[in-house]
């Protein structure tokens, strides 16, 4: 039996949100990528110590110390050519942000840079901070803006565990996603997901999208739960007050 193949591509997605001391992150934003990565790499480390014998005619007596944080290693191909002058400077740029401290950790006296999130469909992976980005310049327009680049990324996952489900614990429900399908805004999603079209506010807010207008079908959305969306923990499904939606939505 072949296994059906889906009518759309999934596009894998970085998500990038400020780092939070809750240990739960939050809104941020989305970077999508133009072309999936043709693969990417995940590591695992454990600290063991030997301490030495003198009888061993082997090895001396082993000890377990810890299991150390996933590695992932990843490249993505940015490319502006659709548009004549685009060019890949402010996706390069988002990506170095990850490896500087965010305005408002600086202005808490915690510096640190953000939480991110690699996906590609319904695959996440854990948690992480960017250790390094490289970039390398591609392609070029007559100016010398470039409009292809290849960028190279290390991640190395972060304790950030994901909150209780039980609304009496004072955690929120896990998130999970949606990818946008053709025609689709998010009005219909906030219709399908809490039953009311007004809270697409909700949606934007927890994706970090400042003009609902500007999505497209294949972006994938973080969905907060119905209690987080629409009412206290505790009470899915109190609607928020109803809000105007924006033109055309």
């Amino acid at each position: 039996m072949v296994d059906s193949v889906p009518d759309q591509l999934e596009k894998a997605t970085l998500t990038i949100v400020p780092a939070s001391a809750n240990p739960r992150p939050g809104p941020g934003k989305t970077l999508n990528f133009q072309f999936n990565p043709q693969s990417y790499t995940v590591s695992k480390s454990a600290t063991w110590s030997r301490s030495d014998a003198q009888c061993a005619q082997e090895a001396g007596p082993i000890q377990w110390q810890g299991a150390g944080p996933k590695q992932m290693s990843l490249q993505i191909f940015l490319d502006r050519s659709d548009a004549a002058n685009a060019s890949v400077i402010d996706d390069v740029n988002t990506l170095f942000a990850c490896c500087t401290p965010t305005a408002t950790s600086k202005a808490s006296e915690k510096p640190s840079g953000p939480y991110v999130l690699f996906g590609w469909g319904k695959n996440l992976s854990f948690w992480a901070v960017v250790t390094s980005v490289s970039v390398e310049y591609l392609m070029f327009w007559p100016n010398g803006d470039p409009y292809r680049a290849r960028a190279s990324l290390s991640l190395e996952q972060v304790d950030a565990p994901t909150p209780k489900q039980n609304p009496t614990s004072g955690g929120l429900p896990a998130r999970r996603t949606h990818t946008l399908l053709e025609g689709e805004t998010l009005a219909h999603v906030a219709q399908s997901e809490y039953g009311d079209p007004g809270a697409w506010r909700v949606l934007a807010e927890a994706n970090g999208i400042d003009d609902p207008m500007r999505v497209r079908s294949g972006d994938r959305l973080l969905v907060p739960s119905p209690a987080e969306a629409l009412g206290a923990p505790g009470t899915p499904g109190t609607p928020r007050p109803a809000e105007p939606e924006p033109a055309g939505i």
